[in-house]
């Protein structure tokens, strides 16, 4: 379904004093006014507009009126688009601005005969509703007012202000685009300073739990390969950037993560999950996104037609990357999502190559030293029938998401393996493993780790498994032949992670 865009048009100068002839509804535009529209006319002209909607007031009508005439446009009258009533008397500007600030800090507040602001905000979403649904998929102008206005940009950001509403300029556009009912982007438009750039560095980023804000304008995605993120940078660029960018009319999110990680790294083999939203505010507007987390397996080569250079992996986020304001908080909540800031102070022995202690420790999130070793476990429960019990872990678990293996992790400094093997199990199914049943039954080496593989012969019932936030989400038992052939098919970690894997088997069966 097409999105559906609404362009808000605040009137322009109208002719207002105490002496008028004329009533609110039927205030003209000063002969600033009637040149400023030509501004609307210019700006909206290659929009593709399908719908001209209204306030009845008169300057809201002539600002739009231009535009309507010179496309063959009628303009529909939609009395709840109307202007806030203050009272039925004129009032000073003094007493204006005091009145104008008791009702920013209540929105119940009103004079004789007046609107309060929240209920010139209810009429006002209750028509913008009808519009969204009378008026799916098409370009629309509306021609408003300022306070009914703010209202609306109130509603959608709470952070809007008095401030904001005092500095609205006359004539005035505001771009928003719906999916559905659901706003995914605002634009702030100065039609008097149109090449006007959004202030980067008063931005504000704010993230929230998945499915929140339910509509999406960018995606972004942290993409993990070896142990270090990759960051892409376009050919006229010379900064980072995560893989990421608009979601095409017709995608899902995931469908534009997909594409985008595809087009800008080269990835061709990759899980893909869905982490949390997020959403950027600036001076000029806001959008939201939904950030993703993809576990990459392979890389092709970056295609010439497409827009990036070169695709680096680093530890944390470059120096030089785009979007400083905005990529380290992402990072932060990835890092919080996928559990990482749990473990910025685990510390690990350094071993040398043939298994001998160094001495020194190493910090797990810190990289490792060429030469350098560490040691990790893992924790083979096997009953009498044969079978193993094996795990799934969680989709937002570094290296394998959403794969099958048995309990395993690194051996911390102060523990043993037997003991990090029993300390995994735990975590991982909370499954109490037994010291006494523990055999380790072989060790390989695997780039800078030596693991040692630990066998208990116990019994274990799938109904006691309890499955760890963060860690895993399915748990089942499986022979050593069903192992194997969930290795082959992907379903399981790969042999390849198993340097004695037939030495192994010998002893298993």
């Amino acid at each position: 379904m097409k999105h559906t865009t609404i362009y808000y048009v605040r009137h322009a100068q109208p002719l207002r004093s105490a002496d008028s002839i004329y009533t609110d509804r039927t205030y003209p535009l000063t002969e600033k006014g009637l040149e400023d529209r030509k501004l609307v006319t210019e700006f909206l002209q290659d929009k593709n507009i399908d719908v001209i909607l209204s306030s009845p007031f008169k300057r809201a009508v002539d600002t739009v009126a231009e535009f309507a005439e010179q496309f063959n446009h009628n303009i529909e009258l939609i009395e709840d688009f109307r202007e806030r009533a203050i009272t039925d008397k004129w009032i000073g500007i003094e007493e204006f601005m005091i009145y104008a600030r008791k009702q920013w800090e209540d929105f119940t507040y009103k004079l004789p005969k007046g609107e309060s602001i929240a209920e010139v905000q209810g009429r006002n979403l209750a028509a913008l509703a009808n519009v969204l649904q009378k008026h799916r998929g098409k370009n629309i102008v509306i021609g408003g007012h300022g306070m009914a206005l703010s209202t609306l940009l109130h509603h959608y950001d709470s952070s809007f202000c008095p401030e904001q509403h005092i500095d609205m300029p006359m004539p005035w556009v505001v771009k928003m685009v719906f999916d559905g009912s659901a706003m995914m982007a605002m634009e702030k438009i100065d039609l008097f300073n149109p090449d006007k750039e959004p202030d980067y560095n008063n931005l504000k980023v704010t993230t929230t739990e998945l499915g929140k804000l339910k509509a999406y304008k960018y995606t972004v995605i942290f993409a993990w390969r070896d142990g270090k993120w990759l960051y892409c940078r376009q050919k006229n660029r010379d900064v980072f950037e995560t893989p990421g960018g608009h979601i095409d009319m017709g995608e899902t999110p995931l469908e534009g993560a997909s594409r985008e990680l595809r087009e800008e790294t080269g990835a061709t083999k990759f899980s893909i999950t869905p982490a949390f939203d997020y959403a950027v505010y600036t001076n000029l507007g806001w959008a939201n996104g939904q950030v993703f987390f993809a576990d990459i397996k392979e890389l092709g080569e970056l295609s010439e037609n497409f827009e990036m250079s070169e695709v680096c992996g680093f530890r944390t986020v470059p120096d030089k990357m785009r979007f400083p304001k905005i990529l380290p908080v992402l990072h932060e909540a990835m890092e919080k999502w996928l559990g990482l800031d749990k473990n910025k102070e685990e510390f690990l022995d350094v071993y040398d190559e043939n298994r001998n202690l160094t001495g020194r420790i190493h910090r797990r999130t810190d990289e490792v030293i060429p030469g350098d070793f560490h040691l990790a476990a893992r924790a083979w429960i096997m009953n009498k029938k044969g079978q193993f019990l094996i795990t799934r872990r969680a989709l937002n678990k570094l290296g394998f998401p959403g794969i099958w293996e048995i309990p395993a992790g690194v051996v911390s400094t102060g523990e043993n393996s037997m003991e990090a093997a029993i300390r995994e199990a735990k975590e991982e199914n909370g499954i109490t493993l037994l010291p006494e049943k523990a055999q380790l039954v072989s060790y390989d080496k695997r780039r800078h780790v030596f693991y040692d593989n630990w066998l208990f012969q116990q019994e274990f019932d799938l109904a006691d498994v309890v499955l760890q936030e963060g860690e895993t989400i399915d748990a089942r038992a499986a022979n050593w032949h069903e192992i194997s052939a969930m290795m082959d098919s992907g379903e399981f970690i790969s042999k390849d992670y198993f340097a004695n894997f037939d030495l192994m088997k010998d002893v298993f069966k």
